[in-house]
């Protein structure tokens, strides 16, 4: 299980009101963009389920570790 929260921003599409977007994808293989400064857990059970601080569920198909990567890599951006 990995702990996402920190204030770190994630991949790619920054939104009007400067919410960093990440995009994912649902089992049904449609993408959805989330914002990542709202999850609380993300767990493998085999699908990664995430779980907002709403208490809101979503389940997809990228791994825990594919999410901690992207969320990584936009960081590194804008750190140097």
């Amino acid at each position: 299980m990995y702990f996402f929260g920190h204030k770190a921003h994630t991949t790619v599409y920054l939104c009007y009101n400067f919410y960093i977007m990440i995009e994912l994808t649902r089992l049904d293989e449609s993408k959805i963009w989330v914002n990542e400064d709202l999850f609380l857990t993300a767990e493998e059970t085999p699908d990664t389920v995430i779980t907002f601080v709403t208490g809101q569920k979503l389940i997809v198909q990228e791994s825990c570790e594919e999410i901690r990567n992207r969320i990584w890599r936009f960081d590194q951006k804008f750190e140097n």
